[in-house]
């Protein structure tokens, strides 16, 4: 990854993967795990970036002896690549092995990202049935805590297997802009448009006023670029979409749509006219998802003041809501206890804020009930994707950690047509693989605006789709669409 992204994308909060810490990397230390149960342990199976320190750990499990619970926590990583490929297979290693195993996490999931780990789970009996646990009194604290397009979202054959730890709907696509450029070039923000190529005279003006600052980008590329241009669309494949616009949800090939090759060629335009800059020490704009109105982004010479824009409609995507959630594992002997460490993580802002932020007064002080980092021993909040409901963090703008008004998103976000719908591709599981293929080999280019002839690439990219079998997929895609629209009226 570039330099500068790297040293940005550790600081935001958004669906792309955070920088690990110090912490992660150099603390944490997985103990395996024996065939036998503990039944005072609840093993929680996380993500390999999962920033799970010894001294977290620690203060973890003296909370909840204080809070009288009669069990302690340990975290077992796994190290399959969840960006990629499904956990399945490592997952049901461990069933199949009898090590213990009790919460379970799912992963992430980006846009295009069509492996679905919870689903995976819930099909194979990785999951336990949380229904009835939901309708307890502790399941109902957990049920209202987290908004109901969520519980929606995550909704099997009118069952639910897990808990879905971000308690945000969807993240508001938004325009970063650097506060120092706007000001020295009075720049009119105020009323910004959610598409690429309505912003030429503006780029074209700070490019020509800092031509003579060689690290410096104009536009700065990140993943949440495609986000942006996608985010009309529910993505069911990596090629494969329905646009949120269309009450039909009518699946679509993304890649074949004139708004989005018109991104594509609007990014290769912005390249040619130097507008890009690779490795930049400074920059003037780029697309996040962005809670925050203002932010700062990296440190030293390296540190930006942001302004933060809204574009665009705010929709509770299927693509995005189905992922990371813990599930309790089907054959754990503490389920009783693993759902109440769920119930914590989503309920008690004490041990949201500890998992995410760390320790109050080592690697984190409030000052006017905001997170300030220690510099020196601070905890990568990375966890808010993996354990804790982040609607109970305190808010930290070193960080870009604000959710204060993510209840009011929640609350205007409208539903995906497809707000529910699982995608079975066992009868195209041979074409979706090769279509995914396709569509992995052609747009990391795209997106970067490298390619020689963008227009000529996209026409030999939908020619090589098809012969994938993107078609067959469609049809498959639809028909199920068309089935489960049925049921759900």
């Amino acid at each position: 990854m570039k330099r500068f992204t790297a040293i940005l994308l550790s600081f935001t909060v958004c669906f792309i993967l955070f920088g690990c810490s110090k912490n992660s990397i150099q603390k944490s230390k997985v103990s395996s795990h024996s065939s036998s149960s503990k039944k005072d342990e609840i093993v929680w199976v996380t993500d390999k970036y999962a920033a799970v320190d010894g001294d977290l750990v620690e203060k973890l499990n003296s909370l909840l002896k204080k809070r009288g619970y009669n069990f302690r926590v340990s975290f077992k990583k796994i190290e399959d690549n969840w960006e990629s490929d499904s956990l399945l297979p490592t997952i049901m290693e461990l069933k199949n092995s009898g090590q213990q195993a009790d919460l379970i996490y799912s992963g992430v999931g980006n846009a295009d990202k069509t492996v679905n780990n919870y689903y995976d789970f819930v099909k194979n009996g990785i999951y336990t049935d949380l229904t009835q646990m939901l309708s307890t009194e502790s399941g109902r604290a957990v049920k209202n805590a987290i908004d109901d397009k969520i519980w929606k979202g995550i909704t099997v054959n009118g069952k639910i297997y897990g808990v879905r730890v971000q308690g945000y709907v969807a993240v508001p696509a938004a325009l970063g802009f650097n506060k120092e450029i706007v000001n020295k070039y009075h720049l009119d923000i105020s009323n910004p448009s959610a598409d690429l190529w309505d912003y030429e005279d503006m780029l074209k003006k700070v490019y020509e006023g800092e031509k003579t600052n060689k690290k410096f980008s104009a536009l700065v590329l990140l993943t949440d670029l495609s986000n942006n241009c996608l985010m009309n669309y529910d993505a069911i494949t990596k090629a494969i979409g329905i646009n949120l616009m269309d009450p039909s949800a009518k699946a679509v090939n993304m890649y074949e749509q004139d708004y989005v090759k018109k991104w594509f060629i609007t990014i290769k335009r912005y390249r040619d006219l130097g507008f890009i800059c690779d490795n930049p020490d400074n920059y003037f704009m780029r697309y996040e998802g962005y809670f925050a109105e203002s932010g700062t982004e990296g440190s030293g010479k390296y540190k930006v003041n942001m302004l933060f824009r809204k574009i665009g409609p705010l929709y509770a995507k299927q693509s995005a809501v189905n992922h990371a959630i813990n599930g309790i594992a089907s054959w754990s002997e503490n389920k009783e206890n693993a759902f109440e460490m769920l119930k914590l993580c989503t309920t008690d802002k004490d041990i949201a804020n500890l998992l995410v932020y760390g320790i109050e007064g080592q690697n984190y002080t409030l000052k006017d009930g905001k997170v300030v980092p220690n510099k020196n021993d601070y905890h990568d909040p990375i966890n808010q994707m993996f354990f804790a409901n982040n609607l109970l963090l305190y808010s930290s703008p070193e960080f870009g950690i604000d959710m204060s008004n993510c209840k009011e998103y929640n609350a205007s976000a409208k539903e995906s047509p497809i707000l529910g719908f699982f995608f079975d591709d066992s009868r195209v599981k041979k074409e979706v693989k090769a279509t995914d293929a396709v569509v992995a080999k052609y747009t990391e280019q795209l997106w970067d605006g490298e390619e020689a002839n963008a227009e000529e690439t996209l026409a030999q990219m939908q020619r090589e789709l098809k012969a994938a079998g993107i078609d067959k997929v469609l049809d498959e895609v639809n028909r199920q669409i068309e089935a489960w629209k049925t049921v759900n009226k």
